[in-house]
């Protein structure tokens, strides 16, 4: 007698429970966790290296002004002044050290813009084409770690110098700095605007005297600088580094250290002391004369012969005072590789 018996097949089962599902997520957002630190680190460790390489590039520049002008790139004539193509690389440039160096970073064009080839004279043209300069954006002149390469409003309306135009039908933007050159271990970093522009010789502009003759400046570039020699050694001094400036306000231009733009002429926002000690940037708090960064591990400075260093914040004042005074005579003990 046969009997019918059905067969027995194993049974399959398709998918993940909810349980396991949740566990597999519940790993892989661990290992997020532990992996998204490690690539910030990353980030941040590209950025910083980003931001040396500025540094690089514009103390490079400012070694190829001295090699074919004889001296570091001139401060200008103070922050009511910008860039005029016309006016030469020495103490007769209103501009900064930014705007001077634009030739030897592959910005000639830019530069010549700020120009109508008259040395005497500024046409209306000229006014317009300096206000473009002024507004535009260099990547190697911003730490990305800090802020994107663009422009920021400007605190004083429509102004922005002596030698530009002033244009309502544009917002009222310019383009900023985050690095700044070296002006000494005096207690300041700013003197004067500059002359007013009306009625103003320029075929006699050493009438006004500026600050070019005092001896006690003792940094690389300030108002109407000509520095030719670094005594100290150009391996010991302080060139192009990074400023500080209060974590509040990167973008609304309240920092009196960061109100302006980049290409003025001897000012806070474009040039820094070594009489303070640098600090990273915080929120609430305003320095105008320091230099910093954004940086959690120190900031980043070249120094004349255009090598480029990362620096602690909790460098002794003393020997950051003498990094930035190119003729103190007591530079040569110092070893830069143990800062």
């Amino acid at each position: 007698m046969h009997t019918n018996r059905r067969a027995i097949r194993p049974s399959t089962r398709l998918g993940f429970t909810l349980v396991e599902l949740l566990i597999v997520i519940a790993i892989i957002g661990i290992l997020v966790l532990l992996l998204l630190p490690a690539v910030q680190q990353a980030r941040e460790a590209a950025r910083r290296l980003s931001c040396k390489n500025n540094l690089k590039q514009t103390a490079m520049a400012a070694r190829q002004h001295h090699q074919q002008m004889g001296h570091y790139p001139t401060g200008g004539w103070g922050w009511d002044w910008m860039g005029d193509a016309d006016r030469g690389y020495g103490r007769h440039q209103p501009g900064g050290w930014a705007y001077n160096i634009l030739p030897f970073l592959e910005q000639g064009n830019l530069y010549d813009k700020a120009g109508d080839g008259e040395r005497d004279a500024v046409s209306q043209q000229q006014l317009e084409n300096a206000r473009f300069v002024q507004r535009s954006v260099l990547a190697m002149y911003t730490c990305p770690s800090r802020r994107g390469a663009r422009r920021f409003p400007l605190q004083r309306g429509t102004y922005i110098a002596e030698n530009s135009a002033r244009n309502f039908s544009e917002d009222n933007t310019v383009a900023r700095s985050d690095y700044a050159i070296n002006c000494g271990d005096q207690r300041h970093n700013e003197f004067f605007a500059g002359p007013r522009i009306s009625g103003f010789d320029f075929a006699n502009d050493d009438a006004w005297s500026g600050w070019h003759d005092k001896d006690w400046l003792t940094g690389i570039s300030f108002e109407r600088s000509e520095i030719r020699n670094v005594i100290d050694g150009a391996s010991n001094t302080y060139l192009i580094g990074e400023k500080y400036i209060n974590a509040d306000h990167y973008a609304t231009g309240r920092d009196p250290s960061d109100n302006e733009g980049w290409c003025t002429g001897y000012n806070n926002d474009n040039y820094r002391n070594g009489h303070y000690l640098p600090m990273q940037d915080r929120a609430g708090y305003t320095s105008t004369m320091r230099f910093g960064s954004v940086h959690s591990t120190g900031f980043n400075i070249s120094l004349c012969d255009a090598s480029v260093h990362s620096f602690n914040y909790s460098i002794a004042e003393d020997i950051h005072r003498r990094l930035a005074n190119r003729r103190n005579g007591d530079n040569q003990g110092i070893d830069i590789d143990d800062l």
